[in-house]
Formats: C-alpha cells, sequence, structure tokens
C-alpha cells in the first residue's frame, strides 16, 4: 500500500482509520498494520483515531446536572406565554402542602 494522489490519500487515511477502529481483517488489515508500523506519520494517525474512537465512545455517557437557576430562569420565560407559570405555582404549593403533612 503506497501514498500517491490526493484520492489515494484519502484511501489511505479511510484504511487506517478502519484499522484503528478494528474494521479491518485478513489481508487488508495486514496491509494497514505493515504501513502503520513502518510509517511513523501513520502510527501517529493511528493513535488520533484512536484516541478520537474512544473520546467518540464517551460522549452522550455523562448527563449533566442542569443548574436550578437555569431550570427557574427557562420556566419564568416559557411560562407566561403558554399560561404555565400558574400550574407550576400550584404544583410547587401542593407539594409543599403534601411535605407538611409528612412532616407531621
Amino acid at each position: 500500500m503506497t501514498v500517491g494522489s490526493a484520492d489515494e490519500s484519502w484511501e489511505v487515511l479511510g484504511r487506517v482509520g478502519a484499522y484503528a477502529a478494528s474494521e479491518l481483517f485478513g489481508e487488508e488489515a495486514r496491509q494497514v498494520e505493515r504501513l502503520v508500523l513502518e510509517r511513523t506519520e501513520m502510527r501517529r494517525l493511528a493513535d488520533s483515531y484512536a484516541c478520537l474512537l474512544t473520546l467518540l465512545s464517551c460522549v452522550g455517557e455523562e448527563r449533566p446536572e442542569v443548574p436550578e437557576v437555569l431550570i427557574e430562569d427557562v420556566l419564568r420565560r416559557v411560562a407566561p406565554r403558554e399560561g404555565w407559570l400558574l400550574l407550576q405555582e400550584e404544583e410547587e404549593e401542593e407539594e409543599e402542602e403534601e411535605e407538611e403533612e409528612e412532616e407531621r
């Protein structure tokens, strides 16, 4: 496998990425592995792909906590337009009353 024209370069980039993602098998995998072992820039590229794949696998796993202040701000902005403010206040009052009854 040699790198020549721009089209071949893109093909090699794709193959190195597929190799890093363990998507190649057989002779194709061996060819790319040989290229990665022989050429420092291809080894760096494979390492970069592996790091990127690791980062991408982590995306979406964590659920960030939304600050209460932000939630309240959004509700204040949306509620009057939708008539939700009164409903929200009623729900909060009901929750407070239930909590007070449970404490007794």
